[in-house]
């Protein structure tokens, strides 16, 4: 609900009627910015939740797999009130004035590890602690892969053409190590999208290999792109360097984002053009790396 300066002042339900579908369960992962920045918005979202799981107009899968964690909390012993709260909590991050997830080091240093599932055990615990009006920052790691088991997708938005998919670590951090930990956790890959919301009124939804096989292409093997990077010699050379490193980010955290073209064609444009460590990155067919 909206004041008259546009200012969000509460929340209310949408009807089942309104809404025409299911209620969706989803997890919120949020960065350690946001949740220092934005802690009344988090905290919007963690009423929204409360408020979502008790409703029965449609089916509600938030309201399901809230019932179904409760009682497996109060079967482990814990009390009613506690296992209630725990039930509810959908947002995580890091712990109270950590952030990042690790994996910005720990991709390039493929040399120190043989399987993706270490990754992912790290990301888990940076990122599961709760936040809701009953906890700000307990670490509920527990609750966190129980959520992470009834993953099918995840999401992240694009809203503004600054940034994107391979010029910075943050977006295969962060999408791409959620996905990874719902693959660990639950046995199968969820579907990756990004949601492009950079022009008003066209707002839509792609798969993450779409967005980042758009971006390669069009900036990163773009001639003009690659003679900018010469033209500003030792810092075009580590942006040159940059987006291959965070490619093999998305290859290491979402497998299936990278195929082989894309490597190829990213050695076959810039081999003569900038010697890179091309050694360092392999493709590798099967998703454990």
């Amino acid at each position: 609900m909206w004041d008259e300066r546009d200012k969000v002042k509460g929340l209310r339900p949408i009807p089942g009627k309104e809404l025409g579908r299911p209620r969706i369960d989803v997890l919120l992962q949020m960065s350690g910015l946001f949740r220092d920045l934005f802690p009344t918005v988090a905290l919007f979202l963690d009423k929204a939740v409360k408020e979502a799981a008790l409703l029965t107009d449609v089916e509600n899968f938030l309201k399901n797999h809230t019932d179904v964690l409760e009682k497996s909390l109060l079967d482990k012993g814990y009390s009613p009130d506690k296992a209630k709260k725990l039930s509810t909590v959908r947002l995580f991050s890091a712990r109270p004035g950590a952030y990042g997830t690790k994996l910005d080091d720990m991709t390039s240093a493929s040399g120190l590890w043989e399987d993706d599932k270490v990754l992912a055990d790290v990301f888990v615990d940076m990122v599961s602690f709760g936040y809701s009006e009953d906890m700000w920052g307990d670490n509920v790691k527990e609750i966190y892969k129980k959520n992470l088991k009834k993953v099918d997708a995840t999401i992240h938005s694009i809203s503004s053409n600054l940034y994107s998919t391979m010029d910075n670590d943050d977006m295969f951090q962060y999408l791409g190590g959620l996905s990874m930990a719902v693959r660990k956790e639950s046995g199968k890959d969820p579907d990756v999208f990004i949601s492009q919301q950079k022009i008003i009124g066209q707002g839509h939804i792609e798969s993450a290999a779409t967005t980042i096989g758009k971006e390669l292409r069009s900036r990163y093997l773009n001639p003009k792109w690659i003679t900018g990077m010469k033209a500003e010699k030792y810092a075009g050379a580590r942006e040159m360097e940059k987006f291959v490193e965070y490619m093999w980010g998305w290859q290491v955290t979402v497998p299936k984002a990278i195929d082989k073209a894309k490597w190829e064609q990213t050695y076959d444009n810039n081999s003569d053009r900038l010697s890179m460590r091309t050694k360092n990155y392999r493709y590798v067919e099967k998703d454990t790396l």
